[in-house]
């Protein structure tokens, strides 16, 4: 029984990850309403500009659940660049340091929310437009998504809004519009992931806040978990 305890957790874990890649979803993006793919030109500006100023930025890290809370902060010029605040990693036990050891994956800096893997979604559509911002829908893929989302992209669904004015990405939303099994006795009930935007001190726009929900099952275990990520306090690496 140890051995399929083990095994369950495992994969529980693996869910729980693929809703923390949300995070790292929000590099996808948006293309046009017409029949082709190719990006709208606000959404054009917004990524040359974000790429023109991109900065290697060390930042605070939160990750927060029922499970776990996790403090860190990253340096892009430390080894390993994500290190944990006010805790001896060398006191961890397995299953954290798997944790850990996994964010140290999808954690490798900045996340844009104009990133260059943004002109690599599909089939977006003009929801509505106001005078200042037009939402988008689309469809994610391979090319846009990174880390373990990018398995199951075709299973999701997204909506980015853009700014008119000096273009910007203000908001994206991920989620599954139906149920899915992505690995044998594994289902996905639902995955909802809401990223808010912040101004960095480039002047660009990147993922400041993650909020993300994720319910379904691993042998026979359910999983209900509601994970909140931010990124805080950027400052040019010395």
């Amino acid at each position: 029984m140890r051995g399929a305890d083990a095994v369950a957790k495992s994969i529980a874990m693996k869910i729980r990850f693929f809703a923390a890649g949300a995070f790292l979803i929000a590099l996808a993006s948006v293309a046009s309403a017409q029949q082709n793919n190719t990006p709208p030109p606000a959404l054009l500006a917004a990524i040359a500009a974000t790429q023109g100023a991109k900065v290697a930025y060390a930042f605070d890290y939160s990750f927060a659940s029922a499970q776990a809370n996790v403090s860190a902060h990253f340096d892009p010029k430390a080894t390993p660049q994500l290190r944990l605040t006010g805790v001896d990693e060398t006191q961890l036990r397995n299953d954290q340091r798997q944790m850990l050891n996994q964010l140290r994956q999808q954690v490798d800096g900045v996340s844009w929310c104009a990133g260059e893997r943004m002109a690599h979604i599909a089939h977006a559509q003009l929801l509505r437009e106001d005078a200042t911002t037009a939402p988008y829908s689309f469809q994610p893929t391979r090319d846009s998504t990174r880390g373990q989302a990018a398995h199951y992209a075709d299973r999701l669904r997204g909506e980015i809004t853009i700014t008119k004015s000096n273009p910007y990405v203000t908001a994206i939303h991920i989620f599954t519009p139906t149920a899915f099994d992505p690995i044998p006795f594994v289902h996905i009930a639902n995955v909802d992931a809401r990223v808010t935007c912040e101004l960095a001190p480039n002047g660009r726009r990147y993922a400041a806040q993650t909020v993300s929900q994720t319910s379904g099952s691993g042998f026979g275990q359910s999983l209900d978990q509601r994970n909140v990520q931010h990124v805080t306090n950027l400052s040019a690496a010395p």
